[in-house]
């Protein structure tokens, strides 16, 4: 990933402490409300990389880089979270990398992750944990749409096809704000 030409990174939180992880916090920032998937918080890839004791990570990498999302390729990755339930517990993950900063649709690529494990190894397994919080996912996505949608078996395609309509309004009016042409 070639870092932008900008002024030194400071990091805007503790749990993100590059680029690499600022391009791909928000494709995982919902498994902090999804409790039985980690997202190597505790690790040097933090946001970087989601695994849980019961996935492997072969054929997640298969099943998503088979979806050919902008900008973003999967590989196999077993890490070892330092704290919480799965402390100390060698799991069989997936890191992101983020090939293509310009064309990354993170939010699109969360929603793809999501199917996947429920594709390959069941809703139940995703949303049934007691440590997961329904509200608290909601909240991640800033509407409780997205989880009604995939747990209903809307496909990822089509749930971020939804969005088009909104992005490009939002894009009009955006235009109408900037000070200086992109």
């Amino acid at each position: 990933t070639r870092q932008p030409d900008w002024p030194p990174w400071i990091p805007p939180s503790p749990g993100i402490r590059t680029w690499e992880t600022a391009y791909t916090y928000t494709a995982t920032v919902f498994t902090e409300a999804l409790g039985a998937v980690h997202n190597g918080r505790t690790t040097n890839l933090a946001f970087q990389v989601f695994g849980t004791p019961w996935m492997r990570g072969e054929p997640v990498c298969e099943w998503l880089n088979a979806a050919r999302l902008p900008g973003v390729v999967f590989y196999p990755h077993r890490f070892l979270p330092g704290s919480g339930p799965l402390a100390n517990r060698s799991l069989d993950g997936v890191r992101i990398f983020v090939a293509q900063p310009d064309t990354f649709r993170p939010v699109t690529t969360a929603v793809h992750i999501i199917a996947c494990l429920q594709t390959l190894y069941g809703r139940k397994r995703v949303w049934n944990p007691a440590e997961t919080r329904m509200d608290f996912f909601d909240k991640l996505f800033g509407t409780d749409t997205v989880r009604k949608q995939l747990q209903a078996g809307v496909s990822p395609a089509r749930i971020a096809a939804g969005w088009e309509k909104d992005i490009r309004a939002f894009g009009v009016t955006r235009k109408k704000c900037l000070l200086y042409e992109t």
